[in-house]
C-alpha cells in the first residue's frame, strides 16, 4: 500500500467516525471541495458539510483505487432518511486527489438526475434542521440554533 493510498484511507476513517474536523493537517492550504458541478468550497466549509452527512445519513464507500497513485476513485452508496417519508438512495463516486502528501481535492459526482439531486439536497437540509435542534437547559424547551 502506498503512502497516498494510506493516506486517502486515514481520510475515509475519519470522515465515517465523524471526525473530518480533525483532518486539516493533511488537506492541502489550497484544499478544494466540488459537489456535484457545484463551486469549490475549502476545507473548513467542506468538514461542516460531511459531519452532516456522517450524522444522519448511512453511506458505504468503495476501497479506493487509483491508476497513478494520485486520483484515487471510490464508489459511494447513501440512504437519507426523510421524516415521514421512505428514504432516498443515492449512487456516485468521490475523486481524491494527492499531491505532495497532502489531500488537495475531493470531487463527489452523484449518479442521479438534477431533480432527484435537489430532492437529496432538500432532505439533507431538513436533517440538518432537525439534527441541530437542541434543549434549551433553562426550559427544556426544544429550540433550533
Amino acid at each position: 500500500m502506498t503512502q497516498n493510498l494510506r493516506l486517502v484511507n486515514y481520510f475515509i476513517s475519519k470522515f465515517y467516525r465523524n471526525r473530518t474536523l480533525e483532518l486539516e493537517h493533511i488537506a492541502a492550504y489550497d484544499f478544494e471541495f466540488i459537489l456535484h458541478s457545484d463551486e469549490p468550497i475549502n476545507f473548513e466549509s467542506y468538514a461542516q458539510r460531511t459531519n452532516l452527512l456522517a450524522r444522519c445519513c448511512k453511506l458505504q464507500l468503495s476501497d479506493p483505487v487509483s491508476d497513478d497513485d494520485i486520483l484515487f476513485v471510490s464508489k459511494f452508496e447513501m440512504e437519507v432518511p426523510r421524516a415521514g417519508n421512505d428514504s432516498l438512495f443515492a449512487t456516485g463516486t468521490n475523486n481524491f486527489t494527492v499531491a505532495n502528501g497532502l489531500l488537495t481535492k475531493v470531487t463527489v459526482d452523484y449518479h442521479q438526475t438534477q431533480a432527484e439531486f435537489a430532492q437529496i439536497k432538500a432532505a439533507l437540509l431538513e436533517n440538518d434542521k432537525i439534527l441541530t435542534a437542541s434543549v434549551d437547559e433553562d426550559d427544556n424547551d426544544l429550540k433550533f440554533v
